[in-house]
């Protein structure tokens, strides 16, 4: 019985650690990955938690102080989270935008006066400033409309009097307002970028506009056809920006929907895309969808990291700020099978200082709202402090989240990259080969000859000089015995 026992109860512990690992995997309705080079995906712990879904019923405070129900989002469009936390979301078939907390409890709605000016239409981006002043893309009215936090209007932006503007209609979707309070405003089926206005509403001009992405029969037109042929019968055209985000770091992020190259886009105030070169596609279709993503939408936190929906494939990404991919999860909903963390129709994103997600879904008529885990904020943490350049701190963070999946790619290069700084080439190869990083690779290995080298220069030069003695000596025997062989 004693041998028996010996047997049975590391097979117990081992049977319940793997049935609790199962449980943790199983108690949310998606798969989760990071991703390598050439985007090919690894399973990883779950990074957020599905929470709940909010919004599909709303509650507000009576005379009394009660909680009482009141209209639910019927079609929600956009989401904004303000530095309380409190969440603005434009309710589209509502015609409203909505002014919530977390718990769902209404504070304040706006557009719904008796004012013919104040009142929306089918809304779709909303923003609030840092004075707290409420934006909103009245899409159905085509114009920008301004109300104060109490929900009073202050004023309206309409199409300018441009001759740029001309033949465009005015239909904005989503907005963002930079720090100097200039308006970069998105536009239904506009192919020319993103509008900016001045906070006087003056056109500014374009920005950000897509470059038009060519297929194989269109690009042989080009090349054959005169510039008179190609404006006749081409119907390629650049497509359209789907969402715009300006973050703390005053850059101006944009994604765009069913397009090969250029997702996302990082650009700075002259128009230059940080991310031009990044390929953000996913090398496996049981994933994506043609190994392709489709962003709807996009939003950064305050430390840089970027958060984007897959409207398609009903996926989230995360992403630093260099455009590395930290993490993606979730699942499209199929049929009526409601479950939170499915998505049936994602079309906004934001985050709270709490980093928790926000995810607008018209499917549920509410926010879909997920967690961080503890994996995930260790993630962030290192990643964030060597983002920042503080590489001793990190390192022990990369450490820990290799301990819990030997596969996470950034955790090895991040390390590789340490190891190279500090000099440690024997450490920082071994990381690198696991991080598939060629280039780095070959540099650490050249730093580790040239470290031999110099430790055995003084060997290298007495094996030399050796060798140069010998060869010398071995000269002069040879030419002596040819010259005795002359003599005879």
């Amino acid at each position: 019985m004693k041998n028996k026992s010996i047997f049975t109860i590391p097979i117990i512990i081992i049977l319940s650690l793997y049935m609790g690992t199962s449980c943790v995997f199983a108690s949310v309705p998606y798969p989760s990955f990071a991703y390598g080079p050439e985007g090919k995906p690894f399973r990883i712990q779950t990074p957020y938690m599905p929470v709940n879904v909010i919004g599909n019923k709303l509650y507000q405070k009576d005379k009394l102080g009660r909680l009482v129900n009141t209209l639910g989002l019927n079609n929600p469009n956009d989401i904004y989270i303000d530095k309380s936390d409190n969440m603005f979301i434009s309710d589209n078939f509502n015609n409203r935008v909505v002014e919530i907390n977390d718990t769902g409890v209404l504070l304040q709605e706006f557009g719904i006066g008796q004012d013919p000016k104040s009142r929306l239409n089918g809304p779709e981006g909303v923003y609030v400033s840092q004075n707290g002043d409420v934006y909103v893309a009245d899409t159905g009215n085509q114009r920008i409309v301004v109300y104060k936090p109490n929900g009073q209007f202050i004023k309206e932006y309409k199409k300018p009097d441009d001759v740029s503007l001309k033949k465009i209609m005015f239909s904005p979707i989503q907005l963002s307002i930079d720090s100097r309070g200039f308006l970069f405003i998105v536009l239904r089926g506009s192919n020319e970028g993103i509008v900016v206005l001045s906070p006087a509403g003056e056109f500014q001009g374009f920005f950000g506009r897509n470059v038009t992405q060519l297929s194989l029969m269109e690009s042989i037109k080009r090349k054959l056809y005169t510039k008179q042929q190609v404006a006749t019968n081409s119907n390629q055209v650049a497509a359209s920006v789907s969402d715009v985000y300006i973050g703390n770091d005053n850059y101006i992020y944009t994604c765009t929907q069913n397009v090969s190259t250029n997702l996302i886009k990082k650009l700075n105030t002259k128009g230059e895309d940080l991310f031009e070169n990044i390929d953000f596609n996913v090398n496996d279709d049981n994933i994506v969808t043609n190994g392709e993503l489709s962003f709807s939408a996009i939003t950064v936190d305050k430390h840089g990291f970027i958060y984007a929906v897959d409207k398609e494939n009903g996926l989230v990404f995360i992403f630093d700020n260099n455009g590395h991919i930290l993490a993606s999860f979730g699942m499209k909903l199929t049929g009526n099978n409601f479950r939170i963390g499915r998505f049936g129709v994602p079309v906004s994103i934001a985050v709270n200082s709490k980093g928790e997600i926000y995810v607008a879904d018209q499917s549920y008529n509410g926010i879909q709202v997920f967690k961080p885990t503890r994996f995930m904020n260790e993630v962030f943490t290192a990643t964030n402090l060597y983002n920042n350049g503080e590489y001793s701190k990190s390192k022990p963070y990369w450490e820990d989240i290799l301990k819990k999946n030997v596969f996470y790619y950034e955790a090895h290069l991040a390390l590789g990259e340490i190891y190279y700084e500090n000099q440690q080439w024997s450490k920082s190869l071994t990381e690198l080969k696991l991080a598939k990083n060629q280039k780095l690779y070959s540099d650490a290995l050249w730093q580790l000859r040239v470290v031999w080298v110099q430790r055995n220069i003084n060997k290298l030069a007495g094996a030399f000089v050796l060798f140069s003695s010998l060869l010398f000596i071995a000269k002069r025997f040879k030419n002596k015995l040819n010259i005795k062989k002359l003599r005879i």
